[in-house]
């Protein structure tokens, strides 16, 4: 008896479990937390797993390498917008307020450090 064979883009779901965006989150936080902690060239990927608590494949199933992972980590997909008044005054105080927060964040300051060495990493340049 001969099987019937669908092209994976006529499916209409997609294999295995769904990905569990709570694992993503607890990586994205651990990388960014041993990214802070140590740079760039002192965390590794087993550091942001063992801290993450998940197994090496979790993150490999999501990012290819240790750049992969940072540049997530850096540049997040989802990035809040920004809720202006509608008034000069109002929109000036927004915009500033939210130019304070990001400086305060120190993730963004890692960018020098990444900038630097990341491109050492696997060969490639970001």
């Amino acid at each position: 008896m001969a099987r019937s064979t669908r092209d994976a883009s006529e499916r209409s779901m997609p294999l295995g479990r769904p990905r569990d965006p709570a694992l993503d989150a607890a990586i994205l936080d651990a990388a960014r937390s041993l990214l802070i902690e140590h740079g760039y060239q002192g965390m590794s990927l087993q550091g942001v797993a063992r801290r993450a608590g998940v197994h090496m494949p979790a993150i490999y199933r999501r990012w290819r390498t240790k750049a992969d992972l940072i540049i997530s980590v850096v540049f997040p997909d989802e990035v809040e917008p920004l809720e202006l008044p509608g008034n000069l005054r109002g929109d000036v105080r927004a915009f500033v307020g939210s130019a304070l927060r990001e400086f305060a964040d120190p993730t963004p300051w890692v960018h020098l450090d990444i900038a630097s060495t990341a491109w050492l990493d696997d060969g490639k340049a970001l």
